[in-house]
């Protein structure tokens, strides 16, 4: 399982896929619609999948800090901004200093964090996706070894909304929202289709 802190996203693809992730030349979500659903300060732990839900991984957790109506890790190498799309789910736009903005839906259950970023879906799926798309939404999107570029938010809402309802499968990325020196849970399960601490 990759971890969001580290942007390994682009790497935890099988090479036989298309593309990767959701990408654009610029930034496609502007500060005045995104929002702020995080603590101030937070430490994000990484979890991994396992047969029973997810366990804490080996990475070190990273520690972020809200800059106006973003996240940025202590480094300053790692920026995630949200904007809402229906109660507890949101768009996440993530930026590093070495990569152009990745796109993603991120669901907050309690302090724990479910991202869909990662593509899982086949060539076929895809597609079939580009191909039931509008004319102009099809002609935005551009596959690349590195991932689908898109250059219109229409474009984006689109594919992420192909996430949202399971056309295009993803890799989840899971995590925990908690405070420093605090331990986080050693596993996370699904119940009732929400992320809680395994009792």
């Amino acid at each position: 399982m990759t971890t969001l802190p580290r942007l390994a996203l682009l790497t935890a693809c099988a090479v036989a896929l298309t593309a990767c992730t959701i990408t654009s030349p610029t930034l496609l979500v502007s500060d005045a619609e995104t929002v702020t659903p995080l603590p101030d300060t937070f430490e994000m732990t990484p979890y991994e999948a396992h047969p029973d839900g997810y366990e804490i991984a080996d990475d070190e957790p990273s520690i972020f800090t809200r800059d106006g109506t973003a996240y940025v890790v202590a480094d300053g190498s790692f920026t995630a901004r949200f904007a809402p799309l229906s109660d507890d789910l949101y768009l996440l736009a993530a930026t590093a200093a070495t990569e152009g903005p990745l796109y993603g839906i991120a669901r907050l259950d309690g302090q724990a964090l479910l991202i869909r970023m990662v593509f899982a879906s086949t060539d076929e799926a895809l597609a079939m996706v580009v191909h039931d798309a509008p004319p102009d939404i099809a002609a935005d999107i551009e596959s690349t070894r590195g991932g689908i570029v898109v250059t219109n938010r229409a474009t984006l809402d689109y594919l992420l909304a192909r996430f949202a309802d399971g056309t295009l499968e993803t890799e989840p990325v899971v995590a925990w929202i908690g405070t420093e020196g605090t331990p986080a849970p050693q596993q996370l399960v699904l119940r009732d289709s929400r992320l809680v601490p395994a009792e």
